[in-house]
Order: structure tokens, then sequence, then C-alpha cells
């Protein structure tokens, strides 16, 4: 499991990570003040699963890099 860090923007730990079915877009974005980041993963030759997946690394791998902002 990969860790999620508090909302950069509001410190809050009411991360949603979502993935569409029928779109290339990963989203993770903070429920309390909605600050998000959005990544889109070619489905190329995936399943559902597999994109999810690797939909969820990358775009956690970029919230985590972001700093509180004061």
């Amino acid at each position: 499991m990969i860790e999620v860090n508090p909302c950069p923007k509001c410190g809050s730990d009411n991360i949603q990570i979502s993935a569409f079915s029928i779109l290339p877009d990963v989203i993770a974005k903070c429920e309390d003040c909605e600050y998000n980041i959005d990544v889109q993963v070619p489905w190329e030759d995936m399943n559902e699963e597999e994109h999810d997946e690797k939909g969820l690394k990358e775009v956690l791998e970029i919230w985590n890099k972001q700093e509180e902002k004061s």
C-alpha cells in the first residue's frame, strides 16, 4: 500500500483517489478544500485493474511530492 500524504494546501487527511473506466484520467483530490492533481495514464494494452494500479502509483508519486503551502 502506498502512503498518502496530507493535502499540501489545507493539511487534511481526507484524500480521495479516483480512476475512470472509460477515460485515462486518475485524480487525487482533497475532499475538504477540493485541491486536486489529475494525471492521464494511457490505456495501451492494460485491463482496468492494471490501469488503476499504474494510475494510483503515478498520481500518488506526484501528490506526495507536493509541499505544504503556508
